[in-house]
């Protein structure tokens, strides 16, 4: 984790932020505050004191951490947020003399110069000049001189402003946080195609937390998966193009063609088994494509293209994978798949999507086209009626299941 810097406070006031932080991320509570407050005792490896007290003038705190956790644990308790306002140094020994905490709602906002031409954002207002501080200083121990401690100088409590009532101060953006552990957990959800919802569900379950108890939305979890993912964004294009590669690798026959967008990402994806292409030149007459399924993770349409064999079996002719649903989309899926049997069905069944017919008249003049009344029990009911299938099929409906 990264040590905050403290502005003009010297080596060791950042000593103090390194033990706090270490203290941090040994404590798997997951209470809003960790209820850590402060940081190791001198001369004792590993005790951590836990002070839930209200601060008070006159009261002493080992680290500056310890006298801001305290003050932080207070302000959330009572229902608001606090931040750092100055500070002073020692210049000669650059050490941290003195530290002020505020309100967060404190001082007065500038305005901003309007700029002609610039639509500018309409913010609130957050500042109420609130009074509410907190001031320490640097004192030696009154009985051990040579430990030196933080004293409670100055403590305000008149607010200006409405608190939050009830737990709702775990809503404030100062107080909502992503534990390391949360966050292992959630990219591992993310990874098997969970949705953020139920990601989320399944960590209160795995934490045994109640509901909404932790200190982040769910909207702070899709803005850190964005965030985590979006350095991976250019390597997903090729981990996925891996899948068919390696398939071609078993089956030499195995056929498969992609397209990528101007930002080097996966666009589209269609690929047969050498034993499909086969089997569709022996039943490919009568073809129904299918694209109900859509994969959670990248959002993309899963086609199918689905055919009868002379036993009233249902075989794969192929698979694809499809960004969206546009003209030019489906134009590249049939053009690709002609490419490759070299020869356009009898007769094809699609849903009613206007795209589609206006594609299937250009590619495919002389097929029949008709609309599948069946619709979304297409995919389903072939699913359910794989057990009879050769592995082969079982295989390719895996490929799929893999790009999840």
């Amino acid at each position: 984790m990264k040590i905050p810097r403290i502005s003009s406070v010297g080596r060791e006031a950042e000593n103090d932020a390194r033990d706090y932080l270490n203290v941090a991320e040994d404590s798997h509570q997951f209470s809003p505050l960790f209820q850590v407050v402060g940081s190791v005792f001198p001369g004792i490896p590993g005790a951590v004191p836990i002070d839930l007290s209200d601060p008070f003038i006159g009261k002493h705190y080992p680290t500056v951490n310890a006298a801001e956790h305290s003050f932080r644990g207070y302000a959330f308790r009572k229902g608001f947020s606090i931040r750092r306002n100055r500070s002073w140094a020692n210049g000669q020994e650059a050490t941290l003399m003195k530290r002020v905490w505020v309100c967060s709602c404190a001082g007065h906002l500038k305005g901003k110069q309007p700029i002609e031409g610039v639509q500018q954002r309409d913010r609130r207002n957050s500042r109420a000049d609130c009074k509410v501080v907190l001031r320490a200083s640097k004192r030696p121990h009154k009985l051990f001189p040579d430990v030196i401690e933080r004293e409670v100088i100055a403590f305000k409590t008149e607010h200006s402003h409405p608190l939050v009532p009830g737990d709702g101060a775990r809503s404030l953006a100062a107080y909502r946080n992503i534990s390391e552990y949360c966050r292992e957990q959630l990219i591992k959800y993310k990874a098997t195609g969970l949705n953020v919802a139920a990601s989320v569900r399944l960590l209160e379950l795995d934490t045994g937390a109640r509901a909404r108890e932790f200190p982040f939305t769910e909207k702070d979890v899709r803005n850190y998966l964005a965030c985590f993912f979006s350095g991976e964004e250019e390597m997903d294009a090729s981990k996925m193009v891996d899948v068919p590669e390696k398939a071609q690798m078993d089956d030499e026959d195995f056929i498969y063609r992609y397209k990528m967008d101007e930002e080097g990402r996966l666009e589209h994806l269609f690929w047969m088994p050498g034993e499909s292409v086969r089997l569709y030149r022996k039943f490919g007459d009568v073809v129904c494509f299918d694209t109900t399924c859509k994969l959670n993770t990248y959002d993309m349409l899963f086609g199918i293209m689905v055919g009868v064999n002379n036993h009233g079996q249902s075989v794969i002719f192929g698979c694809c994978l499809l960004r969206n649903e546009k003209t030019a989309t489906f134009t590249w899926v049939f053009e690709t798949w002609l490419e490759i049997v070299r020869k356009p069905p009898v007769a094809i069944l699609t849903d009613q999507d206007g795209c589609i017919v206006d594609v299937i008249a250009k590619i495919f003049p002389s097929t029949k086209h008709a609309f599948s009344c069946s619709g979304h029990s297409i995919i389903p009911s072939f699913l359910r009626s794989t057990h009879r299938l050769p592995s082969m099929y079982r295989s390719t409906l895996m490929l799929s299941v893999r790009f999840q």
